[in-house]
């Protein structure tokens, strides 16, 4: 995914962040200010936490990667068979699909505990 690689590209330009604000301030003269200080401590310690996620190989970002590309699959499984109710209406009048239809759905109003309106939940 080049998402993914973007921000590997990222997070691996803020370890030199530090010695870009050093300089900046140093340049305008404003070392000694108290916001270039804080500015200063908070490149580092986001430094810190980039070097660290590169040695261990973006253990996080890859995460968030990964329950990513699960939310995604479980929103087009949801939204291809609410499409192929609509398309394909001769499943309907079967015994079986009545009840596994009514189980599906009273899953989903139970995921969501009926306390989200209908547009939030994926479905036309």
């Amino acid at each position: 995914m080049q998402i993914v690689e973007i921000s590997e590209h990222g997070i691996s330009v803020l370890r030199g962040m530090p010695q870009i604000v050093k300089v900046l301030a140093d340049v305008e003269d404003n070392a000694q200010d108290p916001i270039s200080a804080e500015n200063l401590e908070r490149a580092k310690k986001e430094a810190e936490l980039a070097s660290d996620e590169v040695a261990k190989n973006f253990p996080v970002l890859h995460g968030f990667s990964v329950v990513a590309l699960w939310s995604w699959l479980e929103h087009f499984v949801k939204g291809i068979v609410a499409l192929w109710q609509f398309i394909d209406v001769t499943h309907w009048t079967y015994p079986s699909f009545k009840t596994t239809i009514v189980s599906v759905l009273c899953g989903v109003v139970g995921l969501y505990g009926g306390s989200i309106p209908w547009p939030k939940r994926g479905y036309p």
